[in-house]
């Protein structure tokens, strides 16, 4: 896992092409006219906005991916995200890894990083995630995740 602010984005430009095409991506996105929704911008790379409440951290599942890495910035407002790392913890399963949203969930320990107005995380296939949690009160977040397939 990675976390950082977009002003040090060109550090992480050496992760790969597709990496350096969301960074640069960010940091000309125009925030007032973002809508809710994907928008692919090249083979193997797209974005999804969101807008969504925080929600308690109980409520939160972990995540996990085996062809995306995540980038997960915070365009406004602010979370935690649960953070565990594959094989950790010994995170229990819920249900089984969905091929078609290359998506699995998990119920285990986490450790709580706050993700503010600014901020991404990159998230690897092995980082267990879980977005969307309440920092103090529950706030209006609005994040673009992008998908970078490895």
């Amino acid at each position: 896992m990675i976390l950082d602010s977009l002003k040090n984005a060109r550090i992480y430009y050496g992760l790969g092409e597709r990496f350096e095409q969301a960074f640069k991506f960010l940091e000309n996105v125009d925030a007032k006219v973002l809508k809710s929704g994907r928008i692919d911008i090249t083979d193997g790379l797209y974005a999804s906005v969101q807008m969504y409440n925080t929600i308690p951290r109980e409520q939160c599942l972990l995540e996990s991916h085996k062809k995306y890495a995540d980038i997960q910035y915070v365009v406004k407002g602010e979370e935690v995200i649960g953070f565990s790392h594959l094989g950790q913890n010994y995170p229990e399963p819920v249900g089984n890894f969905d091929e078609a949203k290359d998506l699995a969930y998990y119920k285990g320990e986490s450790l709580w990083i706050p993700l503010r107005e600014g901020y991404y995380c990159v998230l690897f296939p092995d980082d267990l995630h879980a977005p969307k949690g309440t920092l103090e009160n529950s706030k209006n977040v609005i994040k673009i995740v992008f998908k970078v397939l490895l």
